[in-house]
């Protein structure tokens, strides 16, 4: 059976729809072309908190979207809230260097899809976005390996 849709709306319908706000040019850019290299993902960028809110009210809801916790207009923790209010049940995750244990705390309480270190091989990239994208959490190793060992020096009473 073929579908009525032409070949490219076919193309766009298979696509996931992500949505990458970073107010660094560079890491848009680097991670745009990446994505954009295979034929499943569609990316649209945002410098801003407030531009990325208003692209999810204009285009709906995006199947993934990725925020640098350090962005203009995030206010740490307050800018993920918004955005997965914005976002209506679908994954949005959180783009940072290098999150302190608390914070990843937070994150994870809140009800992000995920972190994503900006030293990510770009190889990894596009398989972090599909695993949120099924509905799982998504933690590079190098950051559950410094919790575990953050929650074995605070259960050992080394940590003050």
């Amino acid at each position: 059976m073929q579908s009525a849709l032409p070949a490219d709306e076919q193309t766009q319908k298979l696509q996931l729809r992500i949505l990458i706000a970073d107010d660094h040019e560079m890491v848009l850019e680097t991670f745009a072309i990446y994505l954009t290299s295979g034929s499943d993902m569609n990316v649209t960028m945002a410098k801003t908190l407030d531009e990325a809110l208003q692209l999810i009210a204009q285009k709906g809801p995006f199947d993934v979207v990725l925020l640098d916790l350090n962005m203009p207009g995030m206010n740490g923790i307050a800018g993920l809230k918004l955005a997965l209010k914005a976002n209506v049940g679908k994954p949005v995750a959180i783009l940072t260097g290098n999150p302190s244990p608390r914070m990843l705390d937070e994150i994870m309480a809140i009800g992000a899809a995920g972190i994503i270190l900006k030293t990510t091989p770009a190889r990894s990239l596009g398989n972090a976005i599909r695993f949120m994208h099924a509905g799982e959490y998504y933690m590079p190793i190098e950051l559950i390996r410094d919790r575990t060992q953050v929650n074995n020096m605070s259960s050992k009473g080394k940590l003050s």
